[in-house]
Parts: C-alpha cells; structure tokens; sequence
C-alpha cells in the first residue's frame, strides 16, 4: 500500500496543478458535489468511498492529460484499497473530518485556480493517507 501511495502522491501532485490551470467551470462544481457527498455520507462507507474515488477521478480528468487517467486507472486496484483503508468505519470521527477536510481543501484549491496551492493541499491529503498506512503496518524496524 505503501509503495502505491507514494507512487499516486507523485501523480497526483502534478495532476492537482494542472486540474487547478485547466479545470471546466461544469468539473470544479461536480468536485464540490462530490465533497459535499462525501461530507455528508455519515456512516455510509460505500457512499464516502466512491465520493473518493469521483473526486480522484475528475481531478485527473480536468488535467487534460490523458497519460494521467491512463496512469491512474493502471493503479485502481490501489486506489481503491486506499480509499476504503483511509475512510474505514475503524477510523475515529476526528480523524475522517481530517481526512474529508484535506479533501475539500484540494478542491477548494482547485477551483480557485491555484496550482501551487492545491499541489500543497493534495501533499498534505497524501501525508494523512501515509501516517495512517504506517499506523496499519507498525513500526519500521531498522536492522544494523
């Protein structure tokens, strides 16, 4: 999972930028439609997972690269195990208002037109997503 994260976060940072640049007026309002879904999913998991997956998705898209959703979709397996890891019912309320609020602040920044900001915000979406996978895994053993 790891290694899959680390590999979305290099895609996804540049892929932030230039949905933030080239975004359709008709893609940042279905981005803040699927925040809004995701906020409001409660305890539906289903719901809060494929409000994930529709954010990722259309962030790609308003890239208008199409080597990004051809990149992407070769990791979907992934990135669908992240999401439902990231946004499991095990997770405390606090914490999916974290993750939810990271989200909402990439699209925020989307929409805005701000590239740099919305690279950082979606750095900050990666690093949660990394804290919680090295929580799952436990600690790293260093062996001299």
């Amino acid at each position: 999972m790891a290694h899959a994260l680390e590999t979305r976060r290099a895609l996804e940072l540049q892929t932030a930028q230039l949905a933030a640049r080239h975004a359709s007026e008709a893609q940042r309002q279905r981005l803040r439609e699927l925040v809004a879904q995701m906020r409001s999913a409660g305890a539906n998991h289903a719901q809060r997972v494929a409000a994930d997956m529709g954010i990722h998705t259309i962030i790609a898209e308003a890239s208008g690269n199409p080597l990004t959703n051809l990149l992407l979709g070769a990791l979907q397996a992934p990135r669908e195990a992240s999401s439902r890891m990231h946004l499991a019912d095990t997770r405390t309320a606090a914490e999916l208002t974290r993750v939810i609020d990271a989200h909402e602040h990439v699209v925020e920044r989307i929409c805005a037109g701000d590239a740099v900001g919305a690279a950082s915000a979606m750095s900050y979406h990666f690093d949660l997503a990394m804290v919680h996978v090295q929580r799952q895994d436990g600690p790293v053993q260093v062996i001299t």
